[in-house]
């Protein structure tokens, strides 16, 4: 009867150790396993890169475009006629565009040169 004593006494001295080592090792297994995991994953990884790729070119090919504005899309859409300078009302408009917005007025006059060169 006095062993069942001292097995019972250990038992209950080891049982709070237990308790968190086996929580110790539940959330090692499934908490910071599958975030290193995730974290080191070389596919994802590489996928990240190439997007981080795409996306400079697609910058490095934007910023020219930028000091144009939002009129290269227009100069790239055929459908886009420019307003010609002669008359009259139009050219209400256009002062009003150069005094509000001075590059996009300036941007307007290189369209209609070079659509007067081609």
């Amino acid at each position: 009867m006095e062993n069942y004593e001292t097995i019972v006494r250990f038992a209950e001295w080891l049982a709070l150790p237990l308790a968190y080592f086996v929580l110790l090792i539940l959330f090692l297994f499934f908490v910071v396993r599958p975030f290193f995991s995730y974290l080191f994953n070389w596919n994802r990884i590489n996928a990240l890169k190439t997007l981080q790729e795409a996306r400079n070119e697609k910058e490095i090919d934007r910023k020219p475009d930028a000091a144009w504005g939002e009129q290269v899309g227009a100069e790239d859409d055929e459908s886009f006629d420019p307003p010609s300078p002669e008359s009259r009302n139009e050219q209400l408009l256009m002062s009003k565009l150069a005094e509000s917005d001075p590059e996009k007025a300036g941007s307007l006059v290189k369209q209609w040169l070079r659509k007067d060169q081609n």
